[in-house]
């Protein structure tokens, strides 16, 4: 389940879309162009034992090697898990074995190929990690720190990689990864092109070839000259979303690659992952107005991983004494009041706007992040120096405002716990199959509770819009949400919604008093605790003035106190915001 918050019509919904038909897929080449890579694929495994049905770590052995189902088995069995223990949630799709009995005799009867380290012993805090990293992505020293022991004869990372790759058959084309040219690609880098593996409007036709994936790429030799400019080559997922949940790094696949050479009759592409995650990819071709699928099986060989450090652009920092010399104000009622309280139409968007009268602070979400999870940002897409900026602004100020959620840019990839994505949208994106694209100014905050992920989405294809300001308010306003904030029905700042109530170009200093209070430690999370409750917990007394709020929600708009409390800090903070009135998104 994905919930959705949409800047520009304020609505939470919940979406299912279905799988597009895939089309035809490609033959396989013929005989005469494989015949020599076949009997050396089955030369190889015959000499190697590198047949897929000896013992792989594909333990639920249904066609896959992942983390958290086969590492997470083979881990929970080497701590001495059983039954439904060891198979509690670590069973994956269509698997052939799922349960326990079935599991733990496969694994006992080939337990000493699980030696990974090959010290003589199988232990869980050292094979079993070495494993379950492995399936993570993990490489070089982060492989191996701390879990390989001084008596192990297998120590290095490549070593350990090396002996796992006899083990592992990714691609699941019967060729264990030792002995297989193209781990990742079941086609084993061969296929070919006939007329009729395009699909085509009118009497269109593709070119005739061959394709052949390698590491870092897609070579593709046609039996005619192809122009740059006809022929590109889209990928992106042949799942649909919600079976593929993961912090949206999946919508950022969805993308169109020209050629990087064309040289007479062959043709490159650079395949080089975009982010760290590793999804099965559907790979097609197009060529004026026919596609071809050459695979929906796609795996990146090269690209960031887990581990990588996420590297910030140069003159890019954070200045940990922005706010040093002020005090942070107590709480209040009137920030309270505001947090809590919605639109009568919950939404923000009604005409003419109204408060609803009911109590219910933070009902949808509460707080995202809090305890062990802390705020780590990583951008990702059509950045600009300027992007950087805002994100260093809104860093700066939550370590003033909002201590506790440790908010930073991630030291590496695996550590980012809000993604946020900023894209300038092609034609050919506007609501395609698996993309956010709608070619219009609209930002999204989407998250799944049960799978604490959650990310950010902004489309900035309409930049020069007037008003928009190169859409540093929507990135605020969903960045608003993830820190706690709804809609309200002040005007000014960056969570109003209502033409009425208008928003402005940064956080307004009623803004900087919520999420101030939404995140000081003595607030009760959870969407069960009262006004009263919450009141009390911060330490906020109960008199006519707030009683008066509570009545009438629209005395908090016009009250002025805090002019003297967040004054001074709001100032600074509008000195240091980022303001933007249309910088060429090219620059």
């Amino acid at each position: 389940m994905r919930i959705i918050k949409h800047l520009t019509t304020g609505d939470q919904s919940v979406t299912f879309p279905q799988c597009k038909p895939h089309g035809q897929q490609p033959k396989r080449a013929t005989f005469k162009r494989i015949a020599n890579a076949v009997i050396a694929y089955i030369a190889l495994s015959m000499s190697f034992d590198a047949r897929s049905d000896a013992f792989t770590l594909d333990v639920d052995a249904n066609g896959k090697t992942e983390p958290l189902t086969d590492g997470l088995l083979i881990i929970r069995h080497l701590f001495g898990f059983e039954d439904d223990t060891l198979t509690t949630n670590a069973i994956g799709a269509d698997a052939q074995r799922s349960d326990g009995a079935s599991i733990e005799a496969y694994l006992l009867d080939h337990r000493s190929l699980l030696d990974v380290d090959a010290d003589g012993e199988v232990g869980p805090l050292t094979d079993g990690l070495l494993i379950i990293r492995h399936l993570f992505g993990f490489s070089d020293d982060a492989l191996i720190a701390g879990v390989v022991p001084v008596s192990a004869t297998r120590s290095t990372a490549d070593s350990v990689m090396d002996y796992l790759g006899t083990l592992i058959d990714t691609d699941n084309d019967g060729l264990l990864d030792s002995v297989d040219p193209f781990p990742f690609d079941k086609l084993n880098g061969y296929s070919e092109l006939t007329e009729s593996s395009w699909s085509c409007a009118s009497e269109a036709r593709g070119p005739s070839g061959g394709f052949q994936f390698t590491d870092t790429g897609l070579v593709m030799t046609l039996e005619e000259e192809v122009s740059e400019q006809n022929l590109k080559l889209e990928i992106g997922l042949p799942c649909s979303p919600d079976e593929c949940l993961d912090q949206g790094y999946q919508y950022l696949e969805k993308r169109r690659l020209v050629p990087s050479t064309v040289v007479g009759n062959e043709v490159t592409f650079d395949l080089v992952a975009p982010t760290h995650k590793r999804f099965e990819l559907k790979v097609e071709a197009i060529y004026k107005n026919c596609t071809a699928v050459l695979t929906d099986s796609f795996r990146y060989a090269s690209g960031v991983r887990e581990n990588d450090a996420f590297l910030l652009p140069e003159g890019i920092s954070i200045n940990e004494q922005r706010y040093a010399g002020f005090e942070l104000p107590a709480p209040s009622a009137a920030p309270l009041v505001l947090a809590g309280f919605r639109s009568a139409d919950g939404t923000g968007y009604s005409d003419p706007p109204a408060w609803n009268s009911s109590w219910s602070l933070l009902a949808d979400r509460g707080r995202l992040f809090e305890g062990d999870s802390k705020l780590k940002i990583g951008l990702f897409g059509d950045l600009t120096e300027i992007h950087w900026k805002l994100a260093v602004e809104l860093i700066e100020l939550l370590h003033k405002i909002a201590p506790d959620l440790e908010a930073d840019f991630a030291d590496n990839y695996g550590e980012i716990t809000l993604p946020i994505f900023i894209q300038v949208c092609e034609d050919w994106e506007q609501n395609s199959f698996f993309s956010k694209c709608e070619n219009r100014p609209k930002g999204e905050l989407n998250g799944s509770p049960t799978e604490d992920s959650y990310f950010i989405w902004v489309d900035v294809t309409g930049y020069y819009n007037p008003g928009f300001y190169g859409n540093f308010p929507t990135i605020r306003h969903e960045f608003g949400h993830a820190v706690g904030l709804q809609h309200h029905l002040c005007s000014g700042g960056q969570m109003p919604v209502n033409e009425m109530r208008p928003q402005t170009l940064s956080f307004s200093l009623k803004e900087l008093a919520m999420i101030a209070l939404i995140h000081d430690d003595r607030f009760p999370t959870g969407s069960d605790k009262s006004f009263d409750q919450t009141r009390e917990a911060l330490g906020i007394i109960m008199d006519d003035n707030v009683q008066a709020y509570l009545d009438d929600p629209d005395l908090v708009c016009e009250d002025s106190a805090y002019d003297q409390t967040w004054g001074p800090l709001w100032n600074e903070y509008q000195r240091n915001a980022v303001i933007d009135s249309g910088t060429p998104i090219s620059e």
